[in-house]
């Protein structure tokens, strides 16, 4: 068996660049590529993580979440500018998703003490991109059988409904 955090720790390591960050690498070894379909559900778009390719349907659980400092009802699209962005380091062209509640969580909570509101009041939401989804950070999951989408990134995205989230 393969200890697939040792493995993730030495491509991490050997994308150093000569200051010790990390991100760069050699265009031809991206870890994300995306492959043009003529599909437009989200879920048909195909992507390649580390080499394995997956469609955006392949995340554990299939869905895509948000999270935010203040409730929005089912219908209602978060579109970018439409209030300000909950962080410096946002896009704020953009909306951003994520595969992985807990991720959506913590960057509710944070939204909401940035605002000084109570982080337990954050929300997470089940959302349905518009447009075309742009992986941002990736990883694989399952042992390599999915990936988690850590970050993505849609021109709007419209609410299903509210998620429970359990506490760390």
């Amino acid at each position: 068996m393969t200890d697939v955090n040792a493995a993730a720790r030495a491509a991490r390591e050997a994308h150093r660049d000569p200051r010790g960050r990390f991100g760069t690498q050699p265009a031809t070894e991206a870890d994300i590529d995306l492959a043009q379909d003529d599909q437009t559900d989200w879920r048909h778009v195909r992507v390649v993580v580390m080499g394995r390719s997956f469609t955006l349907g392949d995340v554990p659980g299939g869905r895509l979440y948000h999270g935010t400092a203040r409730p929005l009802t089912p219908g209602e699209e978060l579109r970018p500018g439409a209030s300000p962005a909950n962080h410096a380091q946002s896009a704020h062209d953009a909306v951003s998703l994520t595969s992985d509640p807990a991720v959506a969580n913590f960057w509710a909570r944070q939204a909401a003490q940035a605002q000084g509101l109570d982080p337990d009041q954050a929300v997470v939401l089940e959302v349905e991109p518009v447009g075309d989804v742009t992986p941002w950070r990736t990883c694989l999951a399952d042992q390599g059988r999915s990936f988690d989408l850590l970050e993505a990134r849609a021109p709007s995205a419209r609410v299903l409904g509210p998620r429970t989230v359990q506490p760390a």
